[in-house]
Formats: structure tokens, C-alpha cells, sequence
């Protein structure tokens, strides 16, 4: 697990814009990496802003998206990644952001 600056235990996070190439040795920023290129290849998801916090294997995601649909596909996606023991899937839907790339909380 990743030592934040205050401590062991601490939640990392990344934001998927922009993107940031993250080191390669630090697993839980690895981790990150590759549950964001997952989900930007899944193209339900490619326009959407979503964060990511980890600790350990602990995925919470956040974010809006525009239908259930992208909610559970969201979920699916990152649950897939090897290193991902668990998800906690806070997104929220609202319709009017169906269509937006750039829907964030």
C-alpha cells in the first residue's frame, strides 16, 4: 500500500484528466493506471470524468455519468483489473449528462 504524505493508509487518488503518466514501481499508483486505461477503452465510458481513490485493493469511484448502464458498465470494468479486490461504486447518473464528455461532480 502507498504512504501518502501524512501517513500509511492514506487514499490515493487520480483524476483520468489529463492524463499523467505514473510510476511504474508504485503499485497503487500502477493500479490506477491501469483501471483508467480500461476504462477509457471501453467506449461507453471514453468521454466520461471519472476519479479513482484507492487503498490497497479499495476502489471507489466517482464521478457523473449519464445512464445506469455506464454506472454498472463503470463498475464492471474496474472490478476486472487485476489487483482490484473490491469496488464501491459512487457514481452519480443524471441524464443531461448522457452526452457530455466532461460531466463531473
Amino acid at each position: 500500500m502507498k504512504e501518502g504524505p501524512h501517513g500509511a493508509g492514506e487514499p490515493v487518488s487520480i483524476d483520468r484528466h489529463p492524463p499523467e503518466l505514473l510510476p511504474m514501481q508504485d503499485g497503487t499508483a500502477f493500479l490506477l493506471q491501469r483501471i483508467d486505461c480500461a476504462v477509457r477503452r471501453t467506449t461507453q465510458l471514453t468521454r466520461k470524468r471519472l476519479e479513482y481513490e484507492a487503498v490497497g485493493g479499495h476502489i471507489v469511484v466517482r464521478g457523473i455519468v449519464g445512464t445506469y448502464f455506464q454506472k454498472q458498465m463503470a463498475q464492471e470494468v474496474i472490478r476486472r483489473v487485476d489487483g482490484v479486490q473490491r469496488v464501491e461504486n459512487l457514481l452519480e447518473v443524471n441524464w443531461s449528462a448522457a452526452d457530455s464528455p466532461v460531466a463531473s461532480s
